[in-house]
C-alpha cells in the first residue's frame, strides 16, 4: 500500500454563539432536538456562506447537542442547509476546501512525540479512556499541550459512549462498524457474494482511523456535505470529523466514484485559540 502522508487542517467556521433565549426557558416538554432547531435555524436568513457557516457552528455548539442522536444531528443539518441555496451551499463547501491547508501556525497540535510520551499512561475501559499521568510527565508539557490531551480524551469518550462501539482494552480502540452488505440493503441492493467489505472506525484517546470501502465511498455521494452526512449517520462520527475525512476524500477524487480501493484516513485533534482542530495526518489505500 502506498501512503501518502498530508497534513490538512479542517477549522470550525464561524464564531458566533446563539445563547438560549429567556423567552424559551418556559418550554418544559421540548426535545433538545426541537429546541436546537427552534434556537439555532428557525426564523433564520441565509443570504452568504458565513451565515451558514454561523448556523452549522452554532449547532455542534449548542449546550443540548449531546443529547441528540447521529441521525437527529444529520437532520438537522439538512434544515440549515434547506434555507439557502446550491450557490451559497457550493461556496460553503469551497471555504471548507480552502481551510485544508499547511499552515498550522498558532496550534496546539498532539504531535506524534506527544502521543507517545502519554500514550503508556492512558487507559480504556467499558467506562472510556482514563488518563493516569506522571506528574514528571505533565511537568515536561506546555500547560497548552496538557489541556490538549485533556480535550482529547474528553472527546475520544463522546464516541466510547456511543451505542454498539467495541472496546478493545488491550490496544485501546473504541471501534464502530458497518458491512458492506448492509449499505447495499438501505440503498435497495442484493449483496453479491464478493461485498464483504467493511466501512469501520477506530477510535484512539489521540484521534481516529476512519477505514472506507470502496462500497461506501460510492453511496457516499460527490459532495464534501453530503458525504460527511453520511459519515455522521453510517459511522457515528462528529460532524467536524467527518467534514475531515470527506473534504481528504474530496481531494483524492473518490466520492461517489467507482473506486477500485477502499481508503483510510487518520486524524489527530488539536487545538488554537478560535476553537478546535481536526488534522488529517495520513491518507492510504487500503
Amino acid at each position: 500500500m502506498k501512503k501518502i502522508i498530508t497534513f490538512l487542517i479542517i477549522g470550525v467556521l464561524g464564531i458566533s454563539l446563539i445563547a438560549p433565549s429567556i423567552a424559551h426557558a418556559s418550554i418544559i416538554d421540548a426535545t433538545p432536538f426541537d429546541q436546537i432547531k427552534e434556537e439555532c435555524i428557525d426564523g433564520k436568513v441565509v443570504n452568504s456562506k458565513e451565515d451558514l457557516a454561523n448556523i452549522i457552528t452554532n449547532i455542534d455548539e449548542h449546550n443540548n447537542i449531546s443529547m441528540v442522536s447521529s441521525e437527529d444531528r444529520e437532520k438537522l443539518y439538512v434544515k440549515a442547509y434547506s434555507l439557502t441555496s446550491p450557490e451559497i451551499i457550493e461556496s460553503y463547501e469551497q471555504n471548507l476546501t480552502n481551510k485544508i491547508e499547511g499552515n498550522i501556525n498558532s496550534m496546539t497540535e498532539l504531535d506524534e512525540e506527544t502521543i507517545e510520551k502519554v500514550d503508556e499512561y492512558v487507559q480504556l475501559t467499558n467506562e472510556g479512556y482514563k488518563l493516569n499521568l506522571p506528574t514528571s510527565v505533565k511537568n515536561e508539557m506546555t500547560s497548552e499541550t496538557y489541556e490538549s490531551v485533556l480535550n482529547s480524551i474528553k472527546n475520544s469518550n463522546e464516541f466510547v459512549a456511543e451505542e454498539n462501539v467495541i472496546i478493545d482494552e488491550e490496544n485501546k480502540e473504541a471501534l464502530y462498524l458497518v458491512s458492506d452488505s448492509t449499505l447495499m440493503r438501505e440503498n435497495g441492493e442484493k449483496p453479491m457474494l464478493r461485498a464483504n467489505g467493511v466501512s469501520k472506525v477506530k477510535t484512539y484517546w489521540w484521534g481516529y482511523k476512519i477505514y472506507m470501502s470502496k462500497t461506501f465511498l460510492h453511496y457516499a455521494g460527490g459532495g464534501i456535505t453530503g458525504a460527511a452526512g453520511y459519515m455522521v449517520s453510517k459511522l457515528k462520527l462528529r460532524h467536524p470529523i467527518a467534514i475531515a475525512a470527506a473534504s481528504a476524500m474530496g481531494m483524492a477524487g473518490v466520492l461517489g466514484t467507482s473506486a477500485k480501493h477502499g481508503y483510510v484516513v487518520r486524524i489527530t485533534r488539536g487545538s488554537i485559540p478560535f476553537g478546535p482542530q481536526y488534522i488529517v495526518s495520513g491518507v492510504w489505500r487500503q
